[in-house]
């Protein structure tokens, strides 16, 4: 059985509202870095140090939202929405506790979490001013974060593009007003990057809440507060293996940046920038994944595993297509792209070996992330998908990455190569685990089960 014209104009349909999403996400970022910049090293040191909490904590919610995701694109397949508002409830009420966690630790100790980073304490005077204040928005971004993946795994993705543009633009606006004092407001510094970040999620939340309260099927409260024993059960069983496997791989990055470091500082520069190239490439693939997970599962929910099959194996060959022209692109275009920065010729010709590198594994690492995320999770799959990368990364890669550089003694462009034989080797078994198909799992539970 194979996928019909009607496939393609839906995947595309769901992808491209998202990537637009992902590359304003990305560019406002990359303005909001910029600003900061302005304002010496040691800002820039205790801003970005600060944000590593917001990254933690985004990922955990990235892992929580999935978990959510993977069951209600399921019931969205047999268009059982009270089961979506449950699950939803659990998502929301999980995100926010998190948030308020967070919050918490920021306000009682951020001189000992960046304590942890620097010895700095300039560096960590100001990160500590920022965390406190930054820290407020923690929840709002989780409620934001749960409401935008109920509202992408029903299909509707063109409401998180707009809300999303508009709190984040406000975000950029309002930051270089309270960084630099424009248009009669305070000049606050790194405070007034912070402020932005709490400001811009609370009216990101205020956008979702008002929509999801206005439109059906999501505008019933009542069983988004009872969930239901069942679907406890079963969210918790599928969302804890995402959740660590988030947080294993946020740890393992740290392990891989923390090795770079000890080669020298061209090391250090050229895995950043590598690193900054990595996520606008990353973009076409973070929403061709999400699109096929929400697709997939949607089929796997309505009763059609083999169509679902058919859809994850379509959406893998389309992957890898993007992938070879990417790649191609990236080859051609490294020379200009690192005209852009004032870098050493020791760091620029680093970054142009690890530039190399990272076209030709590039086919690698983006199936694998089609894989894991749009089939295997998709299917419910997440132990095996939790296993598999946390023994690829901790079994293989940071070893072998720590022996190259500290006892080999070898440059960075061939440490990264050592980090990314994990990918070929993750790439082998989710191959594998694909074709089997034993990673379908049927998580859609009928709503007259559940207890209200």
């Amino acid at each position: 059985m194979k996928p019909d014209a009607s496939y393609h104009r839906a995947l595309f349909s769901l992808a491209l509202p998202m990537m637009v999403q992902f590359l304003f996400t990305n560019g406002l970022a990359l303005v909001d870095a910029m600003l900061v910049g302005q304002l010496g090293d040691t800002a820039v040191a205790a801003v970005g140090l600060a944000g590593q909490v917001l990254f933690l904590l985004n990922l955990l919610y990235f892992g929580l939202s999935s978990g959510s995701g993977i069951f209600i694109a399921q019931f969205w397949g047999r268009q059982d929405v009270d089961s979506i508002r449950r699950v939803f409830g659990l998502n929301l009420i999980a995100n926010a506790l998190l948030g308020v966690a967070f919050t918490i630790l920021a306000q009682v100790a951020p001189v000992q979490i960046l304590g942890l980073l620097t010895r700095d304490m300039q560096v960590i005077a100001q990160g500590s001013a920022y965390l406190r204040v930054a820290s407020w928005g923690y929840t709002f971004f989780g409620i934001s974060a749960a409401i935008y993946m109920m509202l992408r795994s029903t299909e509707n993705v063109k409401v998180p593009m707009l809300g999303g543009a508009i709190a984040l633009s406000f975000n950029t606006l309002l930051g270089y007003c309270l960084i630099f004092g424009r248009l009669g407001l305070p000049e606050l510094g790194t405070r007034g990057a912070a402020v932005a970040f709490v400001f811009s999620r609370a009216l990101e939340v205020g956008i979702a809440a008002a929509i999801i309260s206005l439109r059906a099927p999501y505008n019933h409260i009542r069983p988004i507060f009872a969930p239901g024993a069942e679907i406890l059960r079963r969210y918790t069983a599928t969302t804890l293996p995402v959740a660590i496997n988030e947080l294993a791989w946020a740890l393992g990055i740290t392990t891989y940046t923390a090795i770079y470091a000890h080669i020298g500082t061209e090391s250090v520069t050229a895995t950043s920038i590598t690193a900054s190239v990595e996520n606008l490439v990353f973009v076409p693939f973070l929403a061709l994944g999400n699109a096929t997970a929400i697709l997939v599962g949607k089929k796997i929910g309505a009763g059609d595993p083999e169509m679902a099959y058919a859809y994850g194996q379509r959406s893998l060959t389309i992957n890898i297509f993007v992938a070879l022209t990417v790649s191609a692109l990236l080859m051609i275009f490294k020379g200009p792209i690192l005209d852009v920065y004032r870098i050493s010729d020791a760091a620029r010709a680093n970054a142009h070996a690890l530039l190399t590198a990272m076209a030709f594994a590039l086919l690698f690492k983006t199936s694998n992330f089609g894989f894991i995320v749009g089939v295997l999770r998709a299917g419910g799959d997440t132990r095996f998908a939790m296993f598999m990368e946390f023994c690829t990364m901790w079994l293989w890669g940071v070893p072998a990455a720590f022996i190259a550089a500290n006892l080999l003694h070898l440059p960075v462009y061939y440490v990264i190569l050592f980090v990314y034989s994990e990918e070929i080797i993750k790439f082998t078994l989710t191959l594998r685990r694909f074709r089997s198909r034993r990673w379908v799992h049927h998580l859609a539970i009928p709503a007259a089960s559940e207890s209200a």
